[in-house]
Formats: structure tokens, C-alpha cells, sequence
């Protein structure tokens, strides 16, 4: 069964950068994510708040602003996760049109996020969240 990504978060450890997916009560964390997508990640995130709190700054080119003059909006649909290959490897595929093109999972959520689309994972390759879990 597929799971709607509802949150990310990027999570700063010792020698790694993890990237955390949240959904239907699921999470699935990509460990060992490249240094480029997380940063590309956490910059998302800091742009809209930014964007949020001053709309009067001007836009500076950055690797954002150029994919998004490179890949036309309406080409990426959304993004996959759904093969667990072997422990802690998935992989992730980006909807393109009519296509699916295999990309790194960090970076397929790096361009789901930079173009506001869907991110599904599969809810076996998940961990159930116990963060909000009642105990009776």
C-alpha cells in the first residue's frame, strides 16, 4: 500500500544527514543522504519560511531557481519509494510524464519538494510511529 508523505524533516547526525518521511502514521528514514540533496533539502524549507517573513528581497540564483528554469513544472508528477533492495537501500523512481526514472531516493524527495508534488513510499519498507501512540 502506498503512503503519502505528510512531513519531512532533515535530521543532523554525527557523519550523516537523515532524511525523515512521515505518513499515515508511517516513517521511513533515508540514512546516509547525500551532503547536496539534505542541504537542498533544509534550503527548501528555509526559502519558504524566508519567502513567509519577507516577499519584498530579491531572488538570488541558486541551484532551486535553475532547476526549475531547467525541468518544466508539469513534468515530474511525483515520486516513489517503494523497493527495499537490501537492508537500508531503497530506491526511488521519479514520475516524469509517461516515464519513471530511477534517482537517489534523498534526491527524488530534494525534487518533489522543489516542485510541490506527492511523495508515495511503500508502507512495508516503513516503521510504524509510535511518537503519538496512546498507552492505556
Amino acid at each position: 500500500m502506498k503512503v503519502k508523505v505528510l512531513n519531512i524533516r532533515v535530521i543532523v547526525a554525527p557523519n550523516d544527514f537523515i532524511v525523515r518521511l512521515e505518513g499515515g502514521g508511517k516513517i521511513l528514514d533515508l540514512c546516509n543522504a547525500p551532503v547536496e540533496a539534505a542541504i537542498g533539502i533544509m534550503t527548501i524549507e528555509a526559502d519558504r519560511k524566508h519567502c513567509n517573513q519577507s516577499a519584498n528581497v530579491a531572488p538570488q540564483l541558486n541551484l532551486n531557481m535553475l532547476l526549475q528554469e531547467i525541468i518544466p513544472a508539469d513534468r515530474l508528477k511525483q515520486v516513489e519509494l517503494s523497493k527495499l533492495i537490501k537492508e537500508n537501500c531503497y530506491v526511488a523512481e521519479a514520475v516524469m510524464g509517461d516515464e519513471k526514472v530511477a534517482v537517489l531516493p534523498s534526491v527524488g524527495v530534494y525534487l518533489a519538494m522543489l516542485f510541490n508534488k506527492p511523495i508515495y513510499f511503500e508502507s512495508e519498507i516503513a516503521v510504524d510511529d509510535k511518537r503519538n501512540a496512546m498507552v492505556v
